[in-house]
């Protein structure tokens, strides 16, 4: 059978609800074929036959058909007619006669709600970028997520947490280092398995063995193989993909540690190391920075969503367990974004002149005596005293912070001058509110 004969075959078993699917280019496709159809097929002479045998003129043929002399006193022999094919009409079409379906309609598509590690900051099934400097509890806050996932406590804002294990892969501490801070923590030390990065192609088992709701890739570099250049994006997506179908099939969330670029004039989403693949891919971005309205605490800030609305940043300190051994203290909500918290740092190194009218301003407003420091921010502002810049100038002319009320009752914090405090003067620093 001929290619041109196979695609008659199939063109015979073409429907009407198929052909109404056509796309212009199968539907052009289809006219072609039927108007092939059509025309009458001219028989194609057969290869030459056994000496003696001479074929048969067709029908459609004008001259006279060659025979070949017989042999004396054998019989005359005559080729035999080929057979066409009968025409069937060309009726209804399915997809497969002019090319295989490669596409689907949005409504077969399954509805699948999102799921989440936490919501609205970490989903499940996809990878979630933290970003922040050294220093700044990055790993800690990856940790306590997994502390309490392992024992299914609530999340820092009473979301409603997951239970189930967890995963920390490449950390950069020891195991034990590692086993202190999580027990620190409150968390199920059962249910966690440390992996180190050259231990990656284990992770897919180490998930299944604990049931794992959380993966950490703390830092995610750490797992980078040689010679992909984190810069460009085609090889970014090549690397991420393994993660993305790890979030996938396990359905577990992968949070992953990116420490930033030193280029502080950059808008928070594009302050990672690497390309913008990474937070192309990482269907949400959090961020880590100090707290403009702490000088001893940090801000958990999302940076970017693609479900939704940017959550409220978070406030939280690094403070000592009654081990000696860091966590994380949350503080509560802040109304303060990653670009705001990055802005206020600008604007504490600005200007020489702006620091001067801070100090002056700090003198004035404490020369009578201590001062709330509710009140002090209040004045500050109305004279457009930013935040970062009344910090500068209370670390610079030593203000003296200290906690006022009773423990079971209303507590707060005064700021004073130095020569106000007499022999109790206690010099501000950077564990004082």
């Amino acid at each position: 059978m001929t290619d041109r004969d196979a695609a008659l075959a199939l063109l015979a078993k073409l429907t009407r609800a198929d052909i109404a699917r056509f796309s212009p280019f199968q539907q052009r496709t289809y006219e072609r074929l039927q108007a092939e159809a059509a025309e009458p097929e001219v028989a194609e002479p057969e290869a030459a036959e056994p000496e003696g045998v001479a074929p048969e003129a067709t029908a459609s043929e004008s001259a006279e058909p060659e025979v070949a002399e017989p042999e004396a006193g054998a019989p005359e022999a005559v080729a035999p007619r080929r057979e066409v094919p009968s025409r069937k009409p060309v009726a209804e079409a399915s997809v497969e006669a002019t090319s295989v379906r490669r596409f689907s309609r949005l409504s077969d598509a399954v509805q699948e709600s999102v799921r989440w590690l936490w919501e609205p900051r970490i989903p499940m099934g996809s990878i979630t970028l933290l970003e922040g400097n050294p220093g700044e509890g990055k790993s800690l806050l990856t940790q306590d997520l997994a502390a309490r996932i392992t024992t299914g406590r609530e999340m820092p804002d009473q979301a409603v947490g997951l239970r189930g294990g967890a995963v920390l892969v490449g950390n950069e501490d020891l195991d034990s280092v590692i086993q202190t801070r999580v027990a620190a923590a409150g968390g199920d030390l059962e249910e966690i398995v440390s992996l180190g990065p050259d231990d990656f192609a284990s992770v897919t088992e180490a998930c299944r063995d604990v049931k794992a709701q959380l993966v950490v890739i703390d830092p995610l570099f750490e797992i980078l193989p040689r010679g992909v250049d984190f810069r460009l994006d085609p090889e970014v997506r090549r690397f991420l993909a393994p993660l993305l179908k790890l979030a996938r099939e396990e359905a577990v969330a992968v949070v992953a540690i990116r420490h930033l670029t030193k280029d502080d004039s950059r808008k928070s989403r594009h302050r990672g190391q690497g390309s913008v693949a990474f937070g192309g891919v990482a269907r949400s971005v959090l961020g880590v920075d100090t707290d403009p309205q702490d000088p001893d605490g940090y801000l958990l800030a999302q940076i970017k969503t693609n479900y939704g609305v940017i959550a409220p940043s978070l406030r939280y300190r690094i403070v000592d367990a009654s081990t000696g051994v860091p966590r994380v203290d949350w503080v509560g909500p802040s109304e303060y974004s990653a670009d705001d918290a990055r802005t206020l740092q600008a604007e504490e190194y600005a200007s020489p002149s702006r620091l001067r009218d801070a100090i002056h301003f700090l003198q004035q407003e404490l020369a009578a005596g201590p001062v709330k420091v509710t009140k002090v921010h209040e004045h500050a502002e109305s004279v457009d005293v930013a935040y970062g810049t009344l910090r500068r100038a209370r670390e610079s002319i030593g203000v003296v912070a200290r906690k006022r009320g009773g423990i079971s009752g209303d507590q707060w914090w005064e700021w004073s001058l130095p020569e106000n405090e007499g022999d109790q003067t206690i010099t501000h620093n950077r564990r004082s509110s």
